[in-house]
């Protein structure tokens, strides 16, 4: 299983239905991963034309880790702002804890520098997953922020 070649690419219309089967698991295993939408009321058709919708733009980004034929991962970049991203990941239990999560975070943050209008990333953490915390704090994001249970974080990209 965690032994499958990593592919690592931008999402595209064809991955909607797996993508949606990778939500569902991603909530399942874990109280860390929230997404702004239902999960369960998407259908491939509605997430094929949100990816297209996406792919279309220079300021959002949906990429996907595979294992073999299995999406096991989720990188988001979603614009809040003028020139600014929010980031979110997932990676599926069973494939934590290999540097995927550190290699999306890179890929994200390289496709900022070269291809997009974007130069700040944000994100929020649960106080609660201290590996994803200190796996920002080592990427370079900082702190901004926080409250009793969320950390917010934000890094700056250099162009070129």
């Amino acid at each position: 299983m965690a032994d499958d070649e990593i592919t690592i690419r931008a999402a595209n219309s064809k991955d909607a239905a797996a993508l949606i089967k990778l939500m569902k698991q991603l909530s399942k295993e874990s109280k860390n991963f929230t997404t702004d939408v239902q999960v369960d009321q998407l259908t491939a058709e509605t997430e094929a034309e949100a990816i297209d919708a996406v792919n279309a733009t220079g300021t959002n980004l949906i990429m996907v880790a595979i294992a073999g034929t299995k999406l096991i991962g989720v990188l988001s970049i979603s614009q809040v702002a003028h020139t600014v991203g929010e980031l979110g990941v997932a990676i599926l239990s069973d494939y934590q804890d290999m540097g995927l999560g550190t290699y999306l975070i890179q890929e994200a943050i390289d496709w900022i520098a070269n291809f997009s209008q974007l130069d700040e990333l944000t994100l929020s953490v649960l106080k609660a997953n201290q590996g994803a915390f200190r796996l920002y704090k080592k990427l370079g994001f900082v702190v901004t922020g926080q409250d009793d249970h969320v950390i917010e974080m934000k890094m700056n990209i250099k162009k070129g």
